[in-house]
Parts: structure tokens; sequence; C-alpha cells
């Protein structure tokens, strides 16, 4: 999982030129997380999923879950709660008030400086 969290900075790169290695990845690491358990790279793993279910499947409500999911673990195996508060704020525009995504990204650039 550590390795598959290595690359997701790359992939996510070449989202703009292939964005199928990205989707590949995620969706690899989230299946592995649910087959093996939990570690601190499942957290980006779901948080990732979250994102890419909107735009790519327009599975709204699903990535609204996906995202409280990560959220939630952040708070136990993530280094990073920013990332968890950017996430909810890209998921919160499709499936909230505007207010919310705005509550969210205001929380992540507090927990970021």
């Amino acid at each position: 999982m550590r390795m598959l969290s290595e690359l997701c900075a790359p992939a996510a790169s070449a989202f703009f030129t292939d964005n199928n290695l990205f989707y590949l990845l995620v969706c690899h690491m989230a299946i592995a997380s649910l087959n093996y358990g939990l570690t601190d790279a499942s957290v980006h793993a779901y948080a990732d999923l979250a994102i890419i279910l909107d735009p790519a499947f327009n599975r709204y409500q699903e990535a609204y879950q996906f995202a409280k999911l990560a959220r939630g673990l952040f708070n136990k195996y993530g280094p990073n709660e920013a990332k968890a508060y950017v996430c909810m704020e890209q998921i919160s525009l499709w499936t909230e008030p505007i207010t919310t995504a705005i509550d969210f990204i205001r929380l992540g650039s507090r927990k970021y400086s």
C-alpha cells in the first residue's frame, strides 16, 4: 500500500494525459484496503476515490460517503487532516450548499497553515 500511495502523485500528474491510470491505481488501493485492512495509505485511497467518483461516474452521493469515510479515518490514521477537508470541499460542491464547501476549504487551509 505504501508503494501504491507513492505512485499516486505521479499518477495524479499524469491524470491530464491518461486519467485511466490514476483511476486504476486508486481503485486497486481501495480494493486492497477492503481485502487486507486499513493503513494510512488507505485513507488517501478513499479520499481520491471520492474525488474520481463525482466527475467520472456521476456517483455524487457515494462520493460524498467515501469523502466522509476518509475524513473520519484521517483522525485515526492520517497524518494530514487538511487533505481530508480539501476532499470534502471538492465533493461538497456537487452535493451540498456552496457555503458547506467554503467552510471545508477554510478548515483545510487552517489545518495546513
